[in-house]
């Protein structure tokens, strides 16, 4: 029962948080985001597959 409240409560902290963001950065904050995640998993990919090859 507790572990579920907390899952909310987190669950809204981050709703808020969410919505706090967009509020100061506008739509454009969204487009930002999504391609800095897009970058970071590219980055990721690239380091994942050097790793590979030193092996």
């Amino acid at each position: 029962m507790i572990k579920s409240k907390e899952g909310l409560y987190f669950r809204n902290f981050c709703v808020i948080s969410f919505l706090n963001v967009l509020k100061k950065s506008g739509s454009s904050g969204i487009i930002n985001m999504m391609v800095e995640i897009h970058n970071g998993q590219e980055m990721m990919k690239k380091i994942n597959k050097n790793i590979y090859y030193r092996q």
